[in-house]
């Protein structure tokens, strides 16, 4: 802790002195090494909560996309809509991540499709494989 003062430009004195006193602090203390050290922003508890909401939100929303024409399509027509518009989801999700983190916007696509296409053709696979697993 120090060290990670005197680079900031606190004399050594006072560094030790500042040092000595959060050691006694083991919260503060741990709190300011990981601020100081890491560079990661110790949040309140308070702040996660819409965090987490939201999290939540997208999920059911993006778990949605893929269900909603079985809601009104007959199973047939419902299996091809739903993969189509699962794609342009993807497709569009890849392309706002691309440029919200200044990537290349078809290498994110690709990436997303991808990650999205491995993750349905596993769950059709677990739900087509573990009920003969288990006898059902």
């Amino acid at each position: 802790m120090t060290h990670l003062l005197m680079a900031e430009g606190v004399n050594a004195k006072d560094a030790e002195l500042v040092a000595t006193t959060l050691a006694r602090y083991p919260d503060a203390y741990a709190k300011t090494m990981v601020e100081k050290e890491l560079g990661i922003l110790h949040l309140p508890e308070a702040v996660r909560i819409p965090e987490a909401a939201t999290i939540a939100a997208s999920y059911l929303v993006a778990a949605a996309i893929p269900l909603l024409s079985y809601f009104f399509l007959p199973i047939n027509a419902a299996f091809g809509v739903s993969l189509g518009v699962t794609l342009l989801a993807l497709i569009a999700i890849g392309a706002y991540k691309g440029r919200l983190a200044k990537l290349d916007i078809a290498r994110s696509i690709g990436e997303v499709v991808a990650v999205g296409a491995v993750s349905g053709i596993g769950g059709y696979l677990l739900g087509a494989v573990l009920p003969h697993l288990f006898g059902y």
